[in-house]
């Protein structure tokens, strides 16, 4: 059976279906870390792992901090919700661990994985595009004056809108990140195209998160480009029109208010309603923020522990007289808070130490996917709790492991189709 599997190495195509199913979301996505786990422990892959512990290395990071969240569980009071996000967290010890044993081989198939992954958004982005006008069009008909604007539910088939939106968000720079260094002509053609749709997909899905996270995404990029190009007006003027589209779009788009009206909630979220709706009132994260301070400062140095995040944080809105985020039971809404509120002030640095490590270590190797990856990430992490759920535990797993293993003559080889497409 080992013999086999060396000579076939299933979990390079189980790494293609995980791409492949990751915006479909659901149990299958599940299944397929199972089999990389069975494929890991049969093959013996643990021999692979020389170079794996050091300090350096931001998947280190992320396996101390899932033990971290395992520590927690110790001083926990709601234990059954605490063992259920251990199970959910799962992949942010097992994911790094097994990409960092497959490495040499990922090299040769890193192209192939992200490709595929760019057509799956591609596909998933034009079904939603269809679906989301279908159902506008039937709401239209069926209700007298229904507003002709599109609803971002409508546009999100399969995932909730912020994971939805964040997976496009990194389609759409692995497409631009293509079309810049690929020598292969395919998938040139296909990533402009899946330019095109995942960027409407995008904007009807209106996650406010994956527009910031995209903007900060791009601005880097034009850096970066900016820089290194000889024809720097030229590059100059493209970026500056991409990032004015951006900014005329968070302007412009129906669920996201006035550019003005967002600035003045969030310096005075005295004037913002605490218990309005969360699509009718950006001050309202304000008042979420506000409380997880407060039970951050009552649990300081070990937090609430794993599975009590929630029931301490209702509890604090209910202090607070904030009906409606009690009645809802809103989390952190930013990843860095969650970390703090749950495991305290050494979980909470483990996190941050995870992110700096990362970008370190990007700009340190002038890896530019990982670079744009985990700025990308800090930025929605600021608005979501984001490791909250499955569908951004194995997305962010994944994909800061592949991209943090991307070795130099992986990137030379892109940077020279680069020159020669230039020439």
């Amino acid at each position: 059976m080992k013999l086999i599997l060396e000579k076939y190495n299933p979990a390079i195509y189980i790494l293609y279906a995980i791409m492949v199913l990751l915006p479909f979301g659901g149990t299958p996505v599940v299944y397929c870390i199972v089999a990389l786990l069975l494929d890991f422990i049969i093959q013996q892959k643990w021999k692979n792992l020389h170079g794996f512990i050091d300090y350096k290395n931001p998947l280190v990071w992320m396996t101390l901090f899932y033990l971290m969240i395992c520590l927690s569980l110790l001083w926990t009071q709601n234990s059954k919700s605490g063992r259920f996000e251990l199970e959910q967290k799962l992949s942010l010890l097992i994911i790094p661990i097994i990409i960092y044993a497959h490495k040499e081989k990922l090299m040769l198939a890193m192209d192939k994985l992200m490709f595929a992954f760019v057509c799956s958004n591609l596909f998933i982005s034009i079904f939603a595009i269809v679906l989301g006008i279908n159902t506008k069009i039937n709401h239209v008909l069926l209700i007298d004056n229904s507003s002709l604007l599109p609803v971002y539910s409508e546009f999100s088939p399969f995932l909730h809108v912020a994971y939805f939106g964040f997976y496009l968000c990194i389609a759409l720079i692995i497409s631009i990140y293509f079309v810049r260094y690929s020598s292969n002509k395919i998938i040139k053609i296909v990533s402009v195209i899946s330019i095109l749709f995942c960027a409407v997909a995008l904007y009807f899905s209106s996650s406010k998160g994956s527009f910031l996270s995209l903007f900060f995404m791009l601005a880097c990029m034009a850096v970066i480009e900016f820089i290194n190009s000889k024809s720097k007006l030229k590059l100059g003027l493209i970026y500056a029109t991409v990032l004015s589209l951006i900014v005329f779009s968070l302007k412009e788009n129906p669920r996201i208010y006035s550019i003005k009206q967002m600035v003045v909630e969030l310096i005075h979220p005295e004037k913002a309603d605490p218990n309005a709706s969360s699509d009718m009132s950006n001050g309202q994260r304000i008042y979420v923020i506000k409380s997880s301070i407060e039970v951050i400062k009552s649990n300081f140095w070990v937090g609430v522990g794993a599975g009590d995040v929630i029931d301490e944080l209702e509890q604090k809105y209910i202090t607070n007289n904030y009906q409606v985020l009690a009645k809802k039971k809103l989390n952190c809404h930013n990843q860095f808070l969650e970390s703090f509120v749950e495991m305290g002030l050494l979980g909470g640095f483990i996190f941050l130490i995870l992110n700096v490590v990362a970008i370190i270590q990007s700009i340190k190797n002038k890896n530019q996917l990982q670079l744009y990856f985990i700025i990308g990430f800090s930025i929605i992490a600021l608005t979501e709790s984001f490791l909250n759920h499955q569908a951004g535990v194995v997305f962010f797993a994944l994909f800061l492991s592949i991209f943090s293993i991307l070795n130099k003559n992986f990137l030379k080889v892109h940077e020279k189709n680069s020159n020669h497409n230039r020439s």
